[in-house]
């Protein structure tokens, strides 16, 4: 089965959301920085700034129910369409958990037409915001978003602030909001960075759907 890209935009747009990504950090994700638990499915990110030696810093980016799971399975879906694998026969990331994986291959692959096939070259840090306003601007010719939506106003870091907005929005703590985004929070004594139990973190992902109205 050939991949279609918009699969692939969808997938970036729900794992930048859920797991307050950089547009960087989206670029650096290989296929092997993704699992599936039963409770929701962990991402790894690489040079967090809250992981100073280097491990890489899992984050949950979705859980088992409602609005959550379907987010959660919008990667799995381009995974499954892409051909990508969780771990390969040569990974290299149990042993250089912060550098890319050249057997596993990126998670978001260089796109080409509208049928692509996964390669081993990343797509690169400004398609993101490229496939980015191609949702919207698809969501604008649907109706689903006002036609004076202006889908220019949006780039890649826009993915990070909305994820953490709706979070906000849903009544969720700056302390764990602070622990999903992997910055400071100036709430704690030392405002150092803080970390998440996974019961926590699929918390998050579960009621970051559920804003106040």
């Amino acid at each position: 089965m050939e991949p279609v890209a918009t699969e692939a935009g969808v997938a970036m747009a729900c794992v930048g959301f859920l797991g307050f990504v950089r547009k960087g950090e989206l670029d650096g994700f290989d296929a092997c920085d993704v699992s599936r638990q039963h409770d929701g499915s962990t991402l790894v990110v690489k040079s967090a700034k809250n992981d100073q030696v280097g491990r890489g810093r899992s984050t949950v980016i979705g859980a088992g129910v409602g609005d959550a799971a379907d987010a959660e399975q919008s990667l799995w879906t381009w995974m499954e369409a892409a051909g990508l694998r969780t771990s390969s026969a040569g990974c290299t990331k149990a042993r250089w958990p912060s550098e890319r994986c050249l057997s596993c291959g990126p998670l978001l692959p260089q796109l080409a037409g509208r049928y692509v096939r996964a390669t081993k070259q990343p797509w690169g840090k400004s398609r993101v915001t490229e496939e980015l306003r191609g949702l919207l601007g698809e969501c604008v010719r649907m109706g689903w978003l006002p036609a004076s939506f202006d889908v220019k106003r949006i780039s890649g870091i826009s993915l990070r602030r909305g994820g953490n907005s709706a979070a906000a929005a849903a009544g969720v703590s700056n302390l764990m909001r602070a622990a999903q985004g992997r910055w400071l929070c100036t709430e704690t004594p030392d405002q150092r960075y803080t970390m998440l139990h996974r019961t926590e973190h699929v918390e998050l992902a579960t009621t970051i759907f559920e804003g106040r109205t």
